[in-house]
């Protein structure tokens, strides 16, 4: 199967509006701040571990021209960080959720939800996510779902 229907197949299985019963497990994201504008274009997500990767991080985004990221505190002995970019254009989600993590075995699962608009625009800004959760070393797997806005 190509990468991009195996990225897929969870989301178009899932009801839109609909939470799974798994949910109810996850603990959650500390959510540090929501912007309206980065430089990514397309829905990413990305895990940061220290202060280099962070550093990387705010350049890729676009986001220290009014300093405020740069003014988190973020201690990575014990925490690290999720990004959550939304897109831009018609294909664009114009609001991010965290739901939140657990971990298993060696693996940490974290849940971001896509909330796509009712109606398709082509102006959406590419806003994008800061969230901070416990330090895991292992790997990370990001659970990305799109669910459709209660219209």
């Amino acid at each position: 199967m190509p990468r991009s229907l195996r990225l897929l197949a969870p989301l178009l299985l899932l009801p839109a509006g609909c939470k799974p019963a798994a949910d109810a497990q996850l603990s959650p994201v500390t959510r540090m701040e929501y912007w309206d504008q980065s430089n990514v274009a397309e829905q990413r997500q990305w895990m940061v571990r220290d202060e280099a990767g962070w550093a990387q991080a705010r350049v890729r985004l676009g986001a220290d021209s009014d300093g405020v990221t740069g003014r988190l505190a973020i201690d990575f002995r014990h925490e690290m960080v999720i990004v959550a970019t939304a897109g831009r254009g018609s294909s664009a989600a114009p609001e991010i959720r965290l739901d939140g993590y657990r971990a298993a075995a060696d693996t940490t699962f974290i849940h971001v939800s896509y909330i796509l608009p009712c109606s398709a625009a082509d102006d959406i800004t590419k806003a994008f996510v800061v969230g901070v959760l416990p330090r895991a070393d292992g790997p990370v797997r990001i659970v990305r779902r799109r669910l459709a806005a209660a219209c």
